[in-house]
């Protein structure tokens, strides 16, 4: 597996870890936290492996 593939498994495990907790506990302002650290955690995730990817690419020579 490479990088982006272990970031991504990272992803799934904490998320249904997490989502399983917030379900138990069933809290509504919990709910919103979860979600919204989801979110943002995903859209770092992307930015991040998009960014790597870019700037290999652009390099001359490879």
């Amino acid at each position: 597996m490479d990088r982006t593939e272990r970031g991504t498994v990272g992803l799934v495990v904490g998320y249904a870890a997490t989502l399983s907790l917030v379900a138990v506990v069933d809290e509504s302002a919990l709910w919103l936290a979860w979600a919204v650290t989801m979110t943002v955690l995903a859209g770092a995730a992307l930015v991040r492996f998009n960014r790597s990817k870019t700037r290999k690419s652009d390099r001359p020579g490879e």
